[in-house]
Parts: C-alpha cells; structure tokens; sequence
C-alpha cells in the first residue's frame, strides 16, 4: 500500500503499487465496508501495457476547497504526475501542466 485516507465519513481511498494491482486506486462509499477500482488513464508518454506503470507510487488523494489532487511518483521516468477530480474521487484526469521532473 502506498497511501490511504478519508475524505469523510463514507468516503475513501486506498492506493497501491502496479506489482499489487494493474489498477492502482480503489475507492469507498461506505466507509469502507465495500471497495471498487478507479481507472486512471495514465498519459500515452507514460503508459504501459496496463493502465498504470510498473514503477508508479501513486500517494494518498487530498482534497482542496472540493477539488481532488492525486499525486502518484513514476520511479522509472523520474516524474511526478497529477491526477485531479471534481467529483468528490470518483473520477480522475491527468493533468499535464502539474508535471514535477525529479532533479537527482
């Protein structure tokens, strides 16, 4: 596991590396009792044969006046990339101009 976090009562996130599960966000509405997977559409530059790349950490979502950032750091690319939502994590979009290159 890489993160998890409410964002109230009902709502929750838990997140894992690609080597757990293609699909790396799962989702509560319930407060945990049930949980379903959230594709991430991860960018053509970054994608892989699955929907997340080998080498992704993807962090705990946080939530800002309504608005969700998903951060998730990509090892092999020295990136981290943004993920946002409007909806309350149900959905995500990439967002290219959040882009962070890693200087090592």
């Amino acid at each position: 596991m890489t993160g998890a976090n409410f964002l109230d009562q009902n709502i929750g996130f838990m997140c894992f590396d690609p080597a757990v599960y293609p699909i790396t966000v799962f989702r509560t509405t319930d407060g945990g009792k049930t949980w379903a997977m959230i594709p991430l559409d991860m960018p053509s530059k970054y994608s892989s044969v699955y929907s997340s790349v080998p080498g992704s950490y993807p962090q705990s979502p946080y939530f800002v006046n309504g608005k969700g950032y998903l951060t998730n750091y990509l090892d092999t690319h020295g990136t981290i990339i943004y993920f946002i939502s409007n909806d309350g994590g149900k959905t995500w979009e990439y967002d290219p101009t959040m882009d962070i290159k890693i200087i090592e």
